[in-house]
């Protein structure tokens, strides 16, 4: 009984983020939250804080107040430290950061994909959708500011991409195809838009589009 619940309300999540009518799963998908938070059933979890935290910035806009913890709160959360909940803040933070083209501070230290090399760690759909992330965050610092370092740090991620690209072109190559375009457009190359159009081609023949 217990699961058939659970599976409810990730059933209600994952309708909401489809997007098919965001009026009627928006208060679903609320009850969802809160039903989970009153169980302790989610949140049990600490990186589910940042899948809800993004979910909902994704809707309701970056400024979103509720009762759950904010970006500022989870970037200073007590539980930074736990293996799983930094890695799913690092990935999210990626997306959040190029979605909303929040770009005023230098990503310090380690990135995504060096430090699951590193940890030889299980890569999860959410960790290689935060490193392709990581790539166009890369690779637009490197020409916006001139970090030249984050240049090294995206063609090491588009390498990775591709690889994973010529295993599954399906989900990947529209991927692998932005982040060639991205480094074509640092690089000056005149092919970039070819690619940039490659990659939406890519997406719309896999229905990513």
């Amino acid at each position: 009984l217990t699961n058939a619940g659970h599976s409810d309300r990730l059933h209600k999540a994952y309708v909401y983020l489809a997007g098919k009518d965001l009026g009627d799963c928006r208060n679903l998908f609320l009850q969802y939250i809160q039903s989970s938070a009153n169980e302790n059933v989610v949140f049990n979890a600490v990186h589910m804080m940042c899948y809800y935290r993004m979910t909902v910035t994704l809707i309701e806009g970056l400024h979103y107040v509720d009762n759950f913890p904010s970006w500022d709160q989870l970037s200073d959360h007590p539980d930074r430290l736990d293996n799983d909940f930094s890695l799913a803040f690092q990935a999210h933070n990626y997306m959040k950061c190029f979605l909303f083209k929040i770009f005023d501070k230098e990503f310090e230290g380690e990135g995504l994909l060096c430090k699951l090399r590193r940890e030889s760690s299980i890569l999860r759909p959410l960790s290689m959708i935060g490193i392709f992330y990581e790539g166009l965050v890369s690779f637009h610092l490197a020409r916006v500011q001139q970090l030249h370092h984050m240049r090294s740090q995206g063609i090491e991620v588009l390498e990775f991409i591709k690889m994973y690209s010529e295993a599954n072109p399906a989900t990947f190559k529209n991927k692998y195809l932005l982040l060639e375009a991205s480094r074509m457009e640092l690089m000056g190359s005149k092919e970039a838009g070819l690619f940039y159009q490659k990659s939406i081609e890519a997406a719309r023949a896999n229905r990513l589009l």
